[in-house]
């Protein structure tokens, strides 16, 4: 089975430093096959045996901590669901430069998914992803600071551009 790790807040800042030649032998260690990382930012495709991967997750982090003695929080998502993600943005037809995804551990209640309204970006919340289109900069708009563990309440938020899923989905595509 083809599986995507999404890690949470490594290598940002000088904070969390993880080697991805590291994180690849640690992950070996696993039995995990074909690893593969896409930039220093936690991203990584491999194969693993038909599993929960809510557990994974939690081995991936339990492992991490072991290695490199901090927590990172992780979300694990299958080829096919990656797929679908990818497939269903409906943004697509907008700039991609602007398209960014919030990856959730879970799917918020249906109260939690009013994050506001935005004269500088549009979302949408659907089951456990956040599909968000910025008209300037992600760094300009109050939405990237409101897509949020606290504001969702989820245990976990991940966020990656367009490019990087792209690069996410075609390696996982390699793979099959």
């Amino acid at each position: 089975m083809i599986y995507i790790a999404l890690l949470k807040g490594i290598n940002v800042g000088g904070h969390k430093k993880i080697k991805m030649t590291s994180l690849v032998e640690m992950l070996t260690t696993l039995d995990f096959n074909n690893v593969n990382t896409y930039i220093q930012s936690g991203n990584i495709v491999f194969e693993y045996k038909k599993t929960d991967s809510v557990k994974l997750a939690t081995i991936i982090s339990q492992k991490i901590k072991e290695a490199f003695g901090f927590d990172v929080d992780v979300i694990v998502k299958t080829k096919n669901e990656l797929d679908f993600i990818f497939n269903n943005n409906p943004f697509i037809k907008n700039e991609i430069n602007n398209l960014y995804i919030s990856f959730l551990s879970s799917s918020p209640q249906e109260e939690n998914i009013d994050l506001g309204n935005y004269d500088d970006a549009e979302y949408k919340v659907v089951n456990d992803v956040v599909y968000m289109y910025f008209y300037t900069k992600i760094s300009a708009s109050k939405l990237a600071t409101n897509v949020n563990e606290r504001k969702l309440k989820v245990d976990i938020v991940t966020t990656r551009n367009w490019k990087t899923t792209t690069q996410l989905v075609q390696l996982a595509n390699d793979l099959k």
